[in-house]
C-alpha cells in the first residue's frame, strides 16, 4: 500500500492542483513526507515546522486548520477534474494529519444512493462554475476561426499574433461567500469588494479567526451579461490563438506575471488583476467603481447608471482601456466599463477598425497606453461611444 500511495501523492503533485510554490505546496510536501515516514505530525509540529510559528497554538489560533481546509478542497478539486485513474483517492481525515489512499468506490456501490437523495451545496457550486466555463468555452467551439478577422490585422489586439506565451481571457466575474449561523445554517450571501477570491477569504479568516465557521466558501459566483457579450463579440479575433478561459477571480500571481491576459468585464470584477493594471496608471478607481478619476487633472468621470437604468432612462456611463506591461515581460490588456453599458460601448468601437484608425493614437498597440471612453446608455445597451481621455507613456 506504501507504493500505492506514494504513487498517487506523485500523480497529485505533478498535476500542479496544490501550486507550484508557496506555504500551500510546503504543507503539501511536510505532510507526504511525514505519511510516508508513518509518522502523522501533531498540529504543533505543523505550525513549527512548516510556518515557522510558536508551538504554543490555542484554541483561537485557526491559521493552520484554514490551511488544512484549503489542502482538502484542493485534492476534491483534484478528483473532480482528474478522477482516480482506478488507484483511491488520496484524502486528509478529519482531525488527522496524514494522508490516506481511499479505494475508489465501485460504480454498482455508488448506484445505491437513495432516489431522493439532494446534491451536497458545494456541488451545486462546482456544477455551475463549470457549466460557465463550458459555455464561455464553447464560444470559441462554434463560432471558430471562421476567418471574418484576422488578428495581424487588429488595430487593437495585433501583437498577439505572434507572440508564444499562454494567452488567458479573463472574465470579470463576482467571488461569492456565505455568512452562517452557529456554523450550521446559511444566512446570507455576500459580495464585497474587498473579498474578491477564495484566498481573499482565507486571508480574512487567518487575519480573524473569530470569523471562522461564520465566513465560509460556498464555491458562488456570477458573471456579469456584459462580459459574455463582449466574448462573443471579439471571439473570432481571438479563435486562432485557442486562448484559455478564466474568471478573473482565480487568477495566480504566477499567471498576472507571466501569461499574455485579456480583461472583459466591469471595473468592479478587476479583482486580483486591478493591482498589476493601475499601479503605474493615470487613472485610477474609486472606492465604488462606478468612478474613474483622472490623477493629472483630479477630473471624476462617475457613471450615473444605477440613476437611471432601471428606468430605461439614458445615462453617462465609462470605460477604461489600457494596455500595461507584467513583471514577467506579458502584456495585459484591460477593457472595462463601470457599467454594463460602457463595456459593450467599448467592446463595438474597438471592433471597428475604422473607428479605432481615425480617433486613436496608433500607439493603441504599445504596453502604457490607456483610454477612457463617455458612453451614452439605456438600459444596458449603448447609444453613442466617444474618447475623452488618451495617455501615451
Amino acid at each position: 500500500m506504501s507504493a500505492e500511495l506514494e504513487a498517487e501523492i506523485d500523480r497529485v503533485r505533478a498535476s500542479g492542483v496544490i501550486g507550484r510554490r508557496g506555504r500551500l505546496v510546503d504543507l503539501f510536501e511536510y505532510l507526504a513526507k511525514r505519511t510516508l515516514e508513518a509518522r502523522p505530525p501533531k498540529e504543533a509540529e505543523i505550525a513549527a515546522d512548516v510556518f515557522g510559528r510558536s508551538v504554543q497554538l490555542d484554541a483561537e489560533d485557526a491559521s493552520i486548520r484554514v490551511y488544512i481546509h484549503r489542502l482538502r478542497k484542493k485534492l476534491e478539486e483534484f478528483y473532480l477534474r482528474e478522477g482516480n485513474a482506478g488507484h483511491g483517492q488520496l484524502i486528509l481525515p478529519r482531525g488527522d494529519y496524514a494522508f490516506v489512499l481511499e479505494q475508489a468506490v465501485p460504480v454498482a456501490e455508488a448506484d445505491t444512493m437513495p432516489a431522493q437523495a439532494a446534491p451536497s451545496r458545494w456541488l451545486w457550486g462546482v456544477l455551475a462554475a463549470c457549466l460557465v466555463v463550458i459555455l464561455v468555452q464553447g464560444v470559441f467551439l462554434l463560432r471558430g476561426d471562421r476567418g471574418e478577422t484576422r488578428l495581424e490585422a487588429s488595430p487593437v489586439f495585433s501583437p498577439l499574433a505572434d507572440r508564444s506565451r499562454p494567452l488567458l481571457i479573463a472574465l470579470g466575474d463576482y467571488y461569492i461567500f456565505g455568512e452562517y449561523q452557529d456554523g450550521l445554517f446559511l444566512d446570507r450571501l455576500i459580495r464585497d469588494f474587498e473579498i474578491n477570491s477564495s484566498r481573499d477569504l482565507t486571508d480574512l479568516l487567518l487575519s480573524e479567526p473569530e470569523l471562522m465557521g461564520t465566513y465560509v466558501d460556498v464555491s458562488l459566483g456570477y458573471l456579469p451579461t456584459s462580459s459574455a457579450q463582449a466574448l462573443n463579440a471579439l471571439s473570432p479575433l481571438f479563435a486562432s490563438r485557442s486562448p484559455r478561459i478564466v474568471m478573473a477571480s482565480e487568477l495566480t500571481e504566477e499567471q498576472i506575471a507571466e501569461a499574455d491576459i485579456v480583461y472583459l468585464g466591469l471595473t468592479s470584477g478587476l479583482g486580483p488583476l486591478q493591482a498589476a493594471a493601475m499601479q503605474s496608471s493615470r487613472f485610477q478607481l474609486g472606492r465604488t467603481f462606478d468612478q474613474i478619476l483622472d490623477t493629472e487633472d483630479e477630473t471624476d468621470f462617475i457613471s450615473d447608471a444605477f440613476r437611471n437604468a432601471a428606468e430605461d432612462l439614458a445615462y453617462r456611463d465609462f470605460a477604461l482601456f489600457s494596455v500595461q506591461a507584467g513583471d514577467g515581460g506579458n502584456l495585459i490588456w484591460i477593457m472595462a466599463g463601470t457599467r454594463d453599458a460602457g463595456l459593450i460601448g467599448l467592446t463595438d468601437f474597438l471592433s471597428d477598425e475604422a473607428r479605432v484608425n481615425s480617433a486613436l493614437d496608433q500607439s493603441i498597440r504599445s504596453a502604457g497606453y490607456e483610454a477612457v471612453f463617455a458612453v451614452s446608455g439605456e438600459a444596458d445597451r449603448p447609444l453613442s461611444t466617444r474618447l475623452i481621455r488618451e495617455e501615451i507613456d
